[in-house]
């Protein structure tokens, strides 16, 4: 919100505002203060919802990355195995001189390994702090510090190969021992692994979207609240200490709604509107907008009041608004009551003026209220409706 705004509205109240007998207390700078406390608390609940999520998506993806390898080594094995061939001894799948070169592609991976552990061990356990450390320039120091990293990676890579090969090797010594009958089983038995292990890749692979996407939200939303917790912190660092008094006493007698102009109690207790009436400048994107009603600035999970006596004709979920309550009050006027959680009404009950039909919520804007009046369906001022 910005303060110029603010500031409108103190001097407006402060200069014409008068004391009602049964009004409502509104302190701006403690609502302010009430709407800080919601956002760290939330922050603090997306940061833990985060921080889980992250720990569960490595989990996810170590599992993943074991399934694919599984994945991997039964395509390997099953690839190009003809069960109908294994009655010839010549013509056997897995033959020796396969199983051969299998065996000295695992030992050179063997001995490639071996010898970088050695290197190591010979250069001393601190080397890579020395490489860094010895480093004459920033640019050195990362440029070394990348390579020690893709050594690394490299050297984990090539073990996890190793693995691999030695399981698959494992596998197909005991295809090339097995006859007709047992290979058709081993065959069938590996298939449907492979199915097995494919859904549970499709699995995994869309919870981690989904968990992805989750926390990708949650810290739009934790930036957002934090940019807004410090806006109403320097608000409030510039507000004076001021009490409004808001009429929500109902003193309309048997008065039409159509001679109520000035006379309406005020749907919630507040008086901080943070986007007025009709085409305005947005107070947060700066862009030209046109707001059918009001937008007050207020604490969620206030109390939101029906203004008028009336029948609820429509309860539904309009983007940016969230929940909306539309009241007809007769065939002319009707009121819209938007960003609200926890609705205690049904659409066709009859609701009298001062009840409560919900509670304010929260939007991309922040924690407030949006408020209309229509007459003949075309979106009038609501200042000029209500009893400041």
């Amino acid at each position: 919100m910005e303060m110029k705004h603010i500031i409108r509205l103190i001097l407006f109240f402060v200069t014409i505002y008068p004391v009602y007998a049964g009004a409502g207390v509104f302190n701006l700078r403690e609502d302010l203060r009430a709407q800080i406390d919601y956002y760290n608390s939330q922050i603090s609940a997306y940061n833990a919802i985060v921080a889980t999520n992250n720990d569960l998506l490595i989990q996810l993806r170590n599992e993943l990355k074991i399934l694919n390898e599984e994945i991997f080594k039964i395509a390997d094995i099953l690839k190009n195995i003809d069960p109908n061939k294994t009655d010839d001894k010549d013509k056997l799948i897995l033959k020796q001189s396969e199983l051969t070169l299998q065996r000295d592609k695992i030992e050179r991976l063997k001995n490639s390994f071996s010898s970088k552990i050695i290197w190591l061990y010979k250069n001393g356990t601190d080397f890579p702090m020395m490489v860094l450390f010895t480093s004459v320039s920033i640019n050195q120091l990362y440029s070394r510090l990348e390579y020690l990293n893709k050594i690394a990676q490299i050297r984990n890579k090539e073990f996890k190969k190793i693995k691999i090969e030695t399981d698959i090797l494992s596998e197909k010594q005991k295809l090339s021992g097995m006859d007709k009958k047992e290979k058709h089983k081993y065959i069938s038995d590996k298939r449907e692994s492979q199915k097995s292990l494919l859904l549970s890749k499709f699995l995994f692979e869309n919870r981690i979207d989904s968990l992805t996407v989750i926390n990708e939200m949650l810290t739009r939303n934790i930036e957002r609240m934090s940019q807004r917790s410090v806006e109403l912190e320097n608000d409030i660092r510039i507000l004076p200490e001021i009490i409004f008094y808001i009429s929500q006493q109902i003193e309309y007698g048997t008065k039409p709604f159509s001679e109520l102009k000035g006379q309406l109690i005020s749907p919630v207790l507040s008086n901080s509107i943070f986007i007025d009436f009709g085409k305005t400048v947005h107070p947060v994107y700066k862009n030209i907008t046109y707001n059918n009603g009001i937008d007050f600035s207020i604490r969620n999970g206030s109390p939101v009041l029906a203004v008028e006596d009336g029948v609820v004709e429509e309860i539904f979920f309009v983007p940016g608004y969230g929940n909306v309550i539309l009241i007809a009050h007769n065939d002319i006027y009707k009121t819209v009551y938007g960003i609200i959680s926890e609705v205690s009404v049904i659409k066709g009950q009859e609701v009298k003026a001062g009840k409560q039909i919900a509670k304010t919520s929260v939007n991309l804007d922040g924690q407030l209220f949006h408020f209309e009046i229509l007459e003949n369906n075309i979106p009038v001022d609501p200042k000029k409706w209500i009893k400041w």
